[in-house]
C-alpha cells in the first residue's frame, strides 16, 4: 500500500507560528490600547499644570499674608484704603516685565474692623482682602483675612 508523503510530513513537522488573522488582530488591539493611552496625555498634562498653578497661588498668597502679619499694626492701620499690588512670573518670582506676568496679587487694606456679632468695638483688628488674578481664570481668587494687634 502506498501512502501519501505530504501527510506524513505534516504530522511529523506540525506548523508552528501565528496566522495572518491572529497577527492583524493583535496589532489592532495593541494600537487601540496605545492610542487610548496617548489620548489621556493632554488631560493629565492640563491637570498637572492646574495643580502647579494652585500650589503657586497658595504659596504667593501665604507670602503676602505673612508679610502683612509681620508689619506693625499701626503701620497697617495707617495704610487703610491703600492697595498693594505685586506681580509674579509663572515660577512665582517677582517681575516688573508686563510680558512675563502670570500672577497678580492685590491686597486691599480696610483698616480697623470688628468681628461680626462681637460686643467689643475696640480697634485692634484690621481687615485685608487679597485677590489673585491669573491669565487662565476669568474670575480672580479672593480671600479676606483679619489681622490683630499683637502689641508691637
Amino acid at each position: 500500500m502506498r501512502e501519501r508523503p505530504h501527510i506524513f510530513r505534516l504530522q511529523a513537522f506540525p506548523l508552528k507560528g501565528f496566522t495572518l488573522i491572529e497577527v492583524v488582530l493583535s496589532l489592532g488591539l495593541c494600537s487601540f490600547a496605545l492610542i487610548s493611552l496617548i489620548s489621556l496625555l493632554p488631560v493629565s498634562l492640563k491637570a498637572a499644570k492646574k495643580s502647579v498653578e494652585i500650589a503657586r497661588t497658595a504659596k504667593l498668597t501665604q507670602q503676602m499674608v505673612a508679610e502683612l502679619s509681620q508689619s506693625r499694626f499701626t503701620n497697617l492701620v495707617a495704610l487703610s484704603g491703600a492697595v498693594i499690588e505685586r506681580t509674579y512670573d509663572y515660577d512665582g518670582n517677582p517681575t516688573t516685565n508686563s510680558n512675563s506676568v502670570h500672577f497678580t496679587l492685590t491686597a486691599r487694606i480696610h483698616g480697623t474692623t470688628t468681628l461680626p456679632g462681637a460686643a467689643d468695638t475696640s480697634s485692634s483688628l484690621a481687615r485685608v482682602e487679597i485677590e489673585v488674578k491669573t491669565p487662565d481664570r476669568t474670575s480672580p481668587n479672593r480671600i479676606a483675612i483679619v489681622l490683630s494687634d499683637l502689641g508691637y
